[in-house]
């Protein structure tokens, strides 16, 4: 099995010697500050092997070392006097990208705190099998099948290897913590990545949005591998397999093996015989993946001359810049010439009926893309003001002008929604595209095929399925030119050879004794000379088209480069007409000298010659899938992806530098992440976003105060930086957007044409207090935890939001409603989601979605109905008191918003919420819950069974002290 798996290594990393290795790992830390490496207890997880020999290693600050025990990781203070706040202006690159190195090490301190402490509900593992392969590195194979939803090892995951499932963080005695290492040759294997660190945890939100995916001990990367054999057995590895001594191992009931690398703590061993083996069963309880950490911190090494040979000076500016820079060599909004914003390009914008304020953003941006110097745009982008009409249009400008740009946002959910609208484009000749004016291919997707929900038409434009395509054609299109050269050259051969190969025919009546149909005794019939010729040339004239048709969709060309092919396909077309035309006329003559009919033989001519110079063309098409991928990214105008994953875009052989980058949802993305795509080599970049909207998520406190979670959007505004306002909201009724746009845009949003017709109001159901806008008071609820979470619910509140939501069900509407049901804490959106299963039946003339604010964040709603949950008699309420939370929770609904809560908490919490119940009184929107005679019914019930409920856990809390 050793053996086996030293095979599966890839090369590269097969060179490097134990030496080697060694010498890495005994790498002292400079001046006590860097981030330790060595074995077991001793291992620094968070540095890498760099896999371009360009990006040398940063010399910044010193940065604090990372632990791995368990007390230091539950130690909230561990890194108390290493974090500072993270200033504002910096005087150079070092210390800009020094800033944030301390609280990325103790975000991802507080990632892993987070897990332990949900520990009981983290996804297991069973390890069935387990070997040694070096010091502190160890196959393992876990059992198959797996239960549905149970947890399957990722590249960069952080295990904990455990002889029981835990139930507590104190359960892990010995503590045993590893990594799953990626594999440097796998490109694939690092597309995961959306945004920060995604774990298990029972304060986050339980659909995983803003915040959920990547990272890894940072500095523990790139000097192993992990082999998959699901991966192993994908089509493209056919070629590796074929030069491969042996297969990929697989052990003990088909399980998937893996190798990861211990960081603390030893194995449980058992004597066997005269040795120690390691004990089983071991349960492997997944943390978290650490792969966006890893390619931040990356970022943050770098050394300002490494940036300057990328071409990166839009760093350094964006480092350096300062609110007193006004137009000097500082600045990053250069003066365009007015005489730009005719450029041709620019004509075809009216297509897309922009308002004034989007069409003033795009036409910016479009016509500074002539100017030399490095600059950045922000576009502030309100709830419902059409950011995204706005991105779809500047990426359509920059395809008719064949400008090379990198589209990213923190999440796949905001990157394939970007992805399905350009799709459109591509495939509306209206626009330009279905070959008009650009393919398919200009444009790629890539990263997690999963996470992203790639359906058959994101598959167009997804990287994986088209290298998987291309390499299919590569691998075949040689074979059905030759075969089609050879049927237009020779035919009259090659059918003499197809009678020769032909077995002697047996009577039907034989073959029908042995079950052989008519159709089968039809194909094994003999064909004469014109039924061959036909068959074949058919066959071999669909398998050119579909070649072509792939390429045309697939290959990143100017449409003009594919006019050879349909060239071809034409008089191929042409040659199958004249075939067909004539059907009494014996084709077998025409092939023979002197054969007559000029036509068929001009035909037939113009299609040999076509044919013959067809693999010049083709020689454009690499035929390994490593080289075609890398093909693709260098090649394509737009490339969208998650910026966490455009860190791999390092990787491609000989990489072509983009013009611009755009960002959306660049407010909700922590100014170190946006420094992974600012490296790539680019000039110019547009952000697009909402800083009064929810920032990236941040869980450790320590880096909340140091300002880790600020973006690049909100420091350049905080400095000063101009920005363009979309300032004309489609979402919402005026009742909805009043308070929010008075509250939180200080009135500089209007409300557009479409939400003030009288049609866009919706009266759905009987009273007023179902109006557009409405705040419910809920009397008598009483907000609680959980018995294994701090996370708050209330029962009154649970049952309303059920009730409501039964009636909605109940209405006759003309098209099928959407319904949001919100809140900010996630023990009341599993408390929501479980009553309505519970009567799931009655709701199927409804779209029904339940999260938390967080997970809200982005989308819209016909109706939303906000449950606030806390009701005490000292008003605290949170973090509900986070003015931008509030601004997210208030601005998702379409038609009708309705806010169910305990007004007396709210009223006295001297916050936002204070303002909000005041507002609803003074125009007339407030209602009392207990005026609605069927609401007050199912809330009494609910009060009353949270008191038995409630009155029954202290009884058994006091039974287990007694116990105990």
């Amino acid at each position: 099995m050793a053996a086996a798996m030293r095979r599966l290594i890839p090369s590269r990393l097969a060179a490097l010697s134990r030496a080697t290795a060694g010498r890495l790992r005994r790498k002292a830390s400079l001046g006590g500050g860097v981030l330790r490496l060595g074995p077991v207890g001793k291992a620094d997880p968070w540095r890498s092997i760099s896999t371009t020999p360009d990006w040398n290693r940063y010399k910044g600050p010193p940065k604090p070392s990372f632990s791995w025990k368990l007390q230091d990781l539950l130690n909230d203070d561990f890194f108390k006097n290493e974090v500072k706040v993270i200033p504002t202006t910096f005087t150079s690159v070092e210390g800009y990208m020094g800033s944030f190195m301390a609280p990325l090490l103790e975000e991802a301190r507080a990632d892993l705190c987070s897990a332990l402490h949900g520990i009981r509900h983290a996804p297991v593992a069973q390890v069935i099998w387990i070997q040694q392969e070096r010091t502190s590195e160890f196959c393992i194979s876990f059992k198959e099948p797996r239960p549905a939803g149970s947890y399957a090892p990722k590249v960069e995951d952080i295990l904990v290897l455990t002889s029981r499932k835990p139930t507590r963080h104190i359960d892990l005695d010995p503590f045993v913590i590893a990594v799953v290492p990626p594999s440097e040759d796998s490109k694939s294997e690092s597309k995961d990545d959306e945004g920060t660190t995604t774990g298990y945890s029972e304060d986050m939100d339980n659909t995983v949005t803003s915040s959920q995916d990547s990272a890894v001990p940072f500095l523990l990367k790139k000097n192993a591998t992990a082999v998959d054999v699901e991966a192993w057995a994908h089509p493209l590895f056919e070629k590796e397999k074929e030069n491969a001594p042996t297969p990929p191992p697989q052990v003990v009931d088909t399980g998937t093996t893996i190798l990861i690398r211990l960081l603390s703590g030893k194995l449980p061993v058992k004597r066997q015989g005269q040795k120690e083996v390691i004990a089983l069963p071991l349960f492997a309880v997944f943390l978290i993946n650490m792969k966006t950490n890893n390619h931040i911190h990356d970022a943050l090494e770098l050394k300002a001359g490494i940036l300057s040979r990328w071409g990166s000076s839009l760093v350094e500016r964006i480092a350096e810049y300062a609110p007193t820079a006004g137009q000097d060599r500082n600045s990053l909004l250069p003066e365009v010439p007015s005489g730009l914003a005719s450029d041709k390009a620019l004509d075809g914008l009216e297509k897309f009926k922009l308002n004034t304020s989007q069409q003033k953003a795009v036409l910016d941006c479009v016509s500074a893309m002539d100017q030399a110097r490095c600059w950045v745009r922000l576009i502030w982008g309100p709830p419902g003001t059409g950011k995204t009409k706005a991105i779809i249009s500047l990426l359509w400008s920059m395809l008719m002008k064949n400008r090379r740009t990198l589209a990213c946002a923190p999440t796949n959910t905001a990157v394939v929604e970007v992805a399905s609208r350009v799709l459109g484009l591509l495939k509306d000749e209206s626009y330009g595209g279905g070959g008009k004016h650009f393919s398919l291919g200009n444009v790629v997707l890539f990263g997690n095929e999963d996470r992203m929900n790639v359906d058959e038409k994101l598959a167009n434009i997804f990287l994986d399925r088209r290298v998987y395509r291309l390499v299919n054609v590569a691998a075949r299109w040689r074979h059905y030119v030759n075969r089609m050269l050879e049927l237009l050259a020779k035919p009259l051969a090659m059918h003499s050879s197809y009678l020769k190969d032909v077995r002697p025919e047996r009577t039907g009546d034989i073959l029908r004794l042995q079950g052989v149909g008519d159709a089968e005794l039809e194909r094994r019939r003999k064909l004469t000379f014109k039924e061959f010729f036909i068959e074949n040339y058919e066959c071999h004239e669909e398998a050119l088209r579909r070649c072509f048709e792939t390429i045309r969709n697939d290959l990143p060309l100017p449409a003009r480069r594919f006019d050879y092919l349909d060239e071809t396909l034409r008089s191929l077309e042409a040659f199958g007409k004249l075939l067909r035309s004539e059907p009494e006329r014996p084709l077998g003559k025409l092939f023979l000298k002197n054969g007559g009919w000029p036509e068929f033989q001009e035909a037939r001519a113009l299609c040999l010659n076509k044919l013959k110079h067809l693999p010049d063309w083709f020689d454009l098409l690499p035929s390994d899938s490593s080289k075609i991928e890398d093909y693709i990214l260098n090649n394509a105008t737009i490339i969208l992806c998650t910026a966490a994953s455009s860190f791999n875009l390092r990787r491609v052989r000989d990489f072509q530098r983009f013009e611009l980058l755009v960002i959306d949802e660049a407010a909700q993305l922590k100014e170190c992440e946006s420094l992974i795509p600012l490296q790539l080599g680019i000039h110019r970049a547009v952000l697009i976003g909402d800083e009064c909207q929810l920032p990236a998520l941040v869980k450790s406190k320590l880096s909340v105060e140091a300002g880790f979670g600020r973006s690049l959007f909100e420091r350049l505004c905080l400095l000063g930086h101009p920005k363009h306002l979309l300032d004309v909201q489609y979402r919402m009724h005026p009742e909805i957007s009043k308070f929010p746009i008075s509250s939180f845009y200080c009135r500089k949003v209007t409300d557009g044409p479409n939400v003030l017709h009288r049609d866009y109001e919706r009266k759905l159901l009987d009273g007023p207090m179902y109006g557009t806008y409405s705040f419910i008071n809920i009397q008598g609820g009483i907000e609680s935890s959980g018995m294994h979470g701090t996370s708050l619910s209330n029962a009154a509140e649970v049952a309303a939001v059920t009730r409501i939501v039964q009636r909605l069900s109940q209405v006759d509407t003309k098209s099928k409603l959407s319904v949001g049901v919100v809140s900010p804490y996630k023990a009341q959106v599993r408390a929501i989601q479980e009553s309505l299963a519970l009567e799931h039946d009655k709701y199927g003339g409804l779209s029904v979605k339940i999260r938390t604010v967080d997970g809200f964040q982005g989308a819209e709603e016909d109706v939303v109905i906000f449950s606030a949950v806390r009701a005490n008699t000292h008003g605290s309420v949170g973090f509900l008191s986070d003015q931008r939370r509030t601004n997210v929770a208030q601005t998702r609904a379409k038609h009708c918003f309705w806010i169910l809560g305990d007004a007396a908490t709210l009223s006295s919490s001297r916050t936002i919420w204070q303002k909000i119940v005041a507002d609803a009184k003074e125009r007339g929107c407030f209602y009392d819950g207990n005026d609605d005679n069927d609401l007050l019914a199912v809330v009494s019930v609910a009060i009353k069974q949270d008191e038995v409920t409630r009155l029954l856990k202290m009884v058994d809390a006091r039974l287990g002290i007694c116990s105990s």
